[in-house]
């Protein structure tokens, strides 16, 4: 059985290895890097994991559980749902670096890729909340290409996509999704 010790253990590692992806990309998130940002070392990464893979397989799944968490405890309008997903700030910022990092490839495999695309499901559930006037699956496609365009474009070039353009890309989808069926 494992203890609070060793679970605090892990979380600071799996942090440290978000925190590499995030600060210098994911082909830096070496064993021996991730260890030196959580002040460990290799051994005890070794220790607590199976290797880099299972670390980042558990760095993807807190991604994961820390975003739907936040999503959970705002209201149930479609728009404060899904701007808990637009890098509106610097933890949903660094949230944002590390899924693309993860969604590229960089420190992918078929597991990661799994829980990514769990995230996207419930992303999927959460466009299905559609606005007034939408139909369809084009509506709910519509809107979650839209999400994840407008968070990639927000990484790529934040002085043009800063937080007031991110709301209002969004609402403006939200506002088509509702008229296309009108």
């Amino acid at each position: 059985m494992q203890t609070s010790t060793t679970d605090d253990r892990q979380l600071r590692l799996v942090l440290a290895a978000g925190k590499v992806i995030v600060e210098q990309g994911s082909g830096a998130a070496t064993l021996r890097e991730i260890a030196r940002a959580a002040g460990q070392t290799t051994g005890a990464i070794e220790h607590h994991f199976t290797g880099r893979h299972e670390l980042l397989l558990r760095t993807a799944e807190l991604l994961v559980d820390q975003l739907w968490r936040r999503v959970s405890e705002h209201r149930a309008e479609i728009v404060d749902l899904l701007e808990q997903v637009l890098p509106l700030d610097e933890l949903r910022r660094q949230e944002a670096v590390l899924w693309l990092a993860f969604l590229c490839g960089g420190v992918s495999s078929a597991e990661v890729r799994s829980e990514l695309g769990r995230a996207q499901s419930q992303l999927r559930e959460l466009c299905q909340r559609k606005p007034a006037g939408a139909t369809g699956d084009l509506d709910v496609d519509l809107l979650l290409v839209a999400l994840n365009g407008i968070r990639l474009h927000a990484l790529i070039d934040p002085d043009h996509f800063g937080s007031d353009r991110q709301l209002a890309l969004l609402q403006y989808c939200l506002d088509m999704a509702g008229s296309a069926a009108a």
